[in-house]
């Protein structure tokens, strides 16, 4: 049931990402979204039968650990995708900041100039 449900979400959120692709925003995060369900599913059909496996060969220690490496990366991932152009921006906003002219120029009313 678990892993039906997260079929289910995983579908969904491939849909969000199609219908969300072509909107141009700062914001939008369809990239990330889709890098992150195409690394889900890659781990998927690679973890799935791999921990099949061994769970018919009543391995359970390397079936837990593998299990555990899957987890730590899915979530390592997951999380690198969303984050790393947040804190690329922030460390390029730093380096090399913009510089803004809109507070440096003084704009003189038209009444003002007689």
């Amino acid at each position: 049931i678990l892993i039906f449900f997260q079929g289910i979400v995983l579908v969904l959120s491939a849909v969000f990402v199609f219908v969300t692709r072509s909107i141009k925003t700062k914001y939008n995060e369809a990239q990330t979204i889709a890098l992150s369900i195409y690394n889900l599913v890659f781990v998927g059909i690679v973890a799935v039968p791999v921990l099949f496996v061994l769970h018919l060969q009543h391995s359970l220690l390397a079936y837990w650990i593998l299990l555990m490496c899957i987890i730590l990366y899915a979530f390592s991932s997951t999380m690198f995708f969303h984050y790393a152009p947040l804190f690329v921006g922030i460390v390029k906003d730093v380096l090399f900041p913009q510089e803004d002219d809109h507070d440096t120029k003084v704009k003189a009313r038209p009444d003002a100039e007689g």
